[in-house]
């Protein structure tokens, strides 16, 4: 897709915001906080032109020096997605940046993202533009979704799921935590460490992230109370679906689901049965489980032992249990007539050795021996971190006499760094 500008003149941003309000399904009390803020802005209109496809407008409603950096910003948030899903629902977007104080970064109505830029900012920091990525993203979940639809929850939850994986690929190696003083004012940016790409796992990390979950009664979610806990956990199965059949085929199925659901309520049903169409294999097991709110999902390693064997070499025994009710089974055959390779097993050795198992996740207990020349330092189940519904990740991996983490170095360098900046800075205004 390629961006040229059908028009540069100053429009009225009162009445472009007029305008799209009359198009969308926004609430009174936003959009009424909203018109307060564009009373005299003035509205830049950018169409953008793809092959195939009927133009597509964004009308930016901000500052001057601001309109077209967040134009842009939007264009290329579009064209990401687009290659994703397919064209961006209805033919215009209008971007409305708003003040910080109004805590409206990140709302999305259909046709409408709200985003809210700073007069003093750093280079590194890219609030206003990650805000803006999330409510574009959203705009797929949103075009055909109304909260009062019994299945507004799995469209709350797939609009987190690619507002979340927007961010990750439009910003990878770009996070930077940006902390503000003196009443907000004055930014100080440095990097997440923890958000960083790891460069064994080109995987994006998931977290959550706050321009996707905050606030959470926010009047644009489609989902509050206990349908929001439940979007939520449909936003972490997506994430663990990605992983498991692979990103290039997870895309490709979201991009048919997004055509098959057009002009009407998405459901889970309906992306399963794309799902299914996409794999060659019934996989309602998956959001069978992943969706169960009864029980939970818990693989741990509750045992490892290596020690020396009476002749020679060591003895190593680990034993792998399913702690929560929910299973993950890999399959829809009955346990009785199928075994499934659901979850691995890795365990590693001093000499750097390693052997992987597979164990059938609707079994309880499982236990390994091994007879090796050196001892074992680790055994974990899940080690390529697979299943991220899992309820608890801490106990999926034993180590004997693990070594210093240096994430955790890195990490407390950085404190004791942004330790000292706070001292020297109160220092100077003391």
């Amino acid at each position: 897709m390629t961006a040229a500008a059908a028009s540069q003149t100053a429009l009225d941003g009162a009445a472009a915001w007029a305008q799209a309000v009359r198009s969308s399904s926004i609430d009174a009390p936003t959009a009424s906080r909203v018109e307060r803020f564009v009373a005299g802005a003035e509205a830049r209109v950018i169409t953008r032109h793809s092959d195939g496809q009927p133009p597509l407008e964004i009308i930016a409603i901000a500052a001057p020096q601001a309109a077209q950096p967040l134009a842009e910003a939007a264009g290329q948030s579009i064209d990401r997605l687009s290659t994703w899903l397919g064209p961006l629902p209805g033919n215009r977007v209008t971007i409305v940046d708003v003040p910080a104080q109004a805590h409206l970064a990140g709302a999305a109505y259909p046709g409408i993202a709200i985003t809210s830029s700073r007069l003093l900012t750093t280079r590194r920091e890219f609030a206003a533009e990650r805000a803006l990525t999330v409510a574009i993203a959203r705009q797929y979940a949103l075009a055909s979704a109304t909260a009062p639809q019994p299945d507004s929850w799995f469209a709350e939850g797939l609009a987190a799921y690619l507002a979340t994986r927007a961010v990750h690929e439009s910003f990878e190696g770009r996070y930077y935590l940006t902390l503000r003083y003196f009443g907000g004012y004055v930014p100080h940016s440095i990097r997440a460490i923890v958000m960083s790409p790891n460069p064994l796992d080109p995987r994006p990390r998931v977290a959550r992230l706050a321009e996707v979950v905050e606030p959470a009664d926010a009047p644009w979610r489609l989902a509050h109370g206990a349908d929001l806990d439940r979007a939520n956990r449909l936003t972490m199965a997506l994430h663990t679906l990605e992983r498991f059949v692979g990103w290039p085929a997870f895309q490709a199925t979201l991009r048919a689901f997004v055509v098959r659901t057009a002009g009407r309520t998405p459901a889970l049903q309906d992306l399963t049965a794309v799902l299914s169409e996409q794999r060659g294999a019934d996989m309602t097991w998956f959001f069978d489980q992943a969706m169960r709110v009864d029980a939970r999902i818990d693989y741990a390693v509750v045992n490892l032992a290596s020690v020396p064997a009476a002749s020679a070499g060591w003895e190593t025994t680990v034993d792998v249990r399913r702690l929560g009710e929910a299973t993950f089974d890999g399959t829809r055959l009955p346990r009785a007539t199928s075994t499934a390779r659901s979850l691995p097993v890795m365990v590693r050795f001093a000499d750097g050795s390693e052997i992987t198992e597979w164990i059938d996740g609707r079994d309880r207990e499982w236990r390994f021996e091994y007879s090796s020349a050196s001892r074992a330092v680790l055994a974990s189940v899940d080690p390529g971190a697979i299943l991220l519904i899992d309820a608890d990740r801490t106990n999926n991996t034993r180590t004997l006499n693990p070594p210093l983490h240096t994430v955790g170095l890195r990490l407390a360098f950085n404190w004791l760094a942004w330790l000292q900046d706070a001292m020297l800075t109160c220092t100077a205004v003391i």
